[in-house]
């Protein structure tokens, strides 16, 4: 399989109102799950796109990160029933990563993705950072893909990676790529 991943950066909040989720759908924000329910989110949402990282975790890990680490998860809901979640990076208040988006799949196509986008991407201008990164690919949700290209967002970097969805090409991608962004010199503004 052939993955394009691309990183992009937004250097401004969305301008206008915000994007109203159809009624009913709501958003529920700094929500800290168990590990269960965490790869039950992951795996309801990534399973279909080759969200492996978070799975490959040991539960230990993924209670020190749910416990520790400076993240931020919020889910939609559609009345009590969790529909889809995302996760913002918080390492760096100034350069804050939207790291997971999506929707379970029983929550596409009824009109709530671009809005629950739009209210991720708002969530993360009002903690005051300097630019909103997001990556994504084509391995991902089609609609996403497009959608995030239109952002008016300043693309960071575009790599290119062929090979499986495996662990091992996935992380050297991974680790190739941070260790060349960190050589550039690039940051945000």
């Amino acid at each position: 399989m052939k993955v394009d991943v691309t990183f992009m950066r937004m250097l401004r909040a969305p301008a206008g109102e915000a994007l109203r989720l159809p009624e009913g759908w709501t958003v529920e924000t700094n929500v800290r799950p168990d590990v269960a329910g965490y790869r039950l989110l992951q795996d309801k949402v990534g399973r279909p796109y080759c969200w492996w990282m978070r799975q490959a975790a040991s539960d230990r890990d993924l209670a020190h990160l749910l416990e520790q680490a400076p993240i931020s998860i919020a889910v939609l809901k559609h009345g009590q029933a969790i529909r889809g979640f995302y996760e913002l990076n918080l390492s760096n208040p100034q350069d804050i990563n939207l790291s997971y988006f999506g929707l379970f799949p029983e929550a596409i196509g009824h009109g709530v993705g671009r809005a629950f986008l739009d209210q991720a991407v708002r969530h993360a201008w009002s903690l005051g950072p300097l630019c909103v990164r997001v990556n994504t690919c084509t391995a991902d949700h089609p609609a996403l893909y497009r959608f995030t290209g239109r952002w008016g967002s300043n693309l960071s970097a575009q790599w290119k990676k062929c090979g499986m969805c495996r662990t091992g090409s996935v992380l050297s991608f991974r680790r190739n790529f941070w260790s060349e962004l960190l050589r550039s010199g690039q940051k945000c503004g």
